[in-house]
């Protein structure tokens, strides 16, 4: 299965499980395989069957939580999915990274009130954040989450840090629709006036 799994044939990963004598398709190891493969094929199907075995299996292991965001994401049970991102990130002592993934399912359904309350607590521990790509990232969820929520001074925060601190280039945002209520705002006057010359 593993062979299987590392080389991309992932279909027949799940046809060698579904081969094996019931022990092993018990067993913890073979069950997270059999989820890798799963995830990586992006096949629904597959990943909620996968997933649907190891809770049948082992219904109050540590990684269940982990595996079943995207179960429950996939079976459009976004707040059950959010579910398990909180008791991970109080398992783990709070984790800027699966707030940043809260986030991300919150935009996903137009939730933006409580992606933006996800993301200001990236922001607030964003040094957690060791990746300056992941870094970058969470400052431009979080500059849209602001766009969305209409917090003015967010954005212009998002803004300045993506300017400064990762060199993102911004043309005209009066011209960009995103930017049309932001563009009238006297944070928006605060950032024409402090951009660079040229």
């Amino acid at each position: 299965m593993s062979d299987h799994a590392r080389t991309g044939n992932y279909l027949a990963t799940n046809r060698l499980y579904q081969q094996l004598p019931e022990s092993l398709k018990k067993d913890k190891s073979v069950l997270l395989v059999r989820y890798r493969a799963a995830s990586a094929s992006r096949s629904e199907k597959f990943i909620v069957e996968s997933i649907r075995d190891f809770r049948k299996y082992h219904p109050n292991d540590v990684c269940l939580d982990f595996l079943s965001i995207d179960y429950y994401y996939l079976k459009g049970q976004i707040e059950e999915s959010v579910r398990c991102l909180g008791r991970l990130d109080t398992a783990v002592g709070g984790d800027p990274y699966l707030a940043m993934i809260s986030a991300s399912v919150y935009m996903e359904t137009n939730d933006f009130q409580s992606a933006h309350k996800a993301m200001v607590k990236v922001i607030e521990n964003e040094s957690a954040l060791v990746d300056t790509n992941l870094r970058k990232t969470a400052h431009a969820i979080h500059l849209s989450v602001c766009l969305n929520v209409e917090d003015h001074d967010g954005t212009l925060k998002m803004l300045r840090a993506l300017r400064g601190e990762f060199q993102q280039q911004f043309g005209d945002l009066a011209s960009v629709p995103e930017y049309a209520k932001f563009s009238k705002t006297p944070q928006y006057q605060e950032w024409v006036n402090g951009q660079p010359p040229g």
